[in-house]
């Protein structure tokens, strides 16, 4: 997870400030992590978004896309910030 963190740190796209917390996410070509849903299945996630109050306390969310309200930016974007392999936040 550590890997991760600094790869959106260093690389991620600030996609601004919603309910007071600084953003930055990121699309990865590898999966970083999995959901199990209610049927019991895996669904890999390739996205994650670093959330950053204003006393510098953040926290990181693995995802399956971006949330609904920052699908827009990426829409208006050509391609988004990719980079090549990162260590999973779960073990798959």
């Amino acid at each position: 997870m550590n890997r991760v963190t600094q790869a959106i740190i260093e690389n991620g796209q600030f996609t601004g400030m919603i309910r007071g917390y600084d953003r930055y996410e990121m699309f990865f070509n590898e999966p970083i992590g999995y959901r199990i849903s209610p049927d019991g299945s895996r669904i890999l996630l390739y996205y994650g978004e670093i959330k950053i109050n204003a006393d510098d306390q953040y926290h990181v969310i693995p995802r399956t896309r971006p949330s609904e309200e920052k699908l827009g930016i990426y829409r208006s974007m050509e391609r988004p910030n990719v980079i090549p392999s990162i260590y999973s936040f779960l073990a798959l």
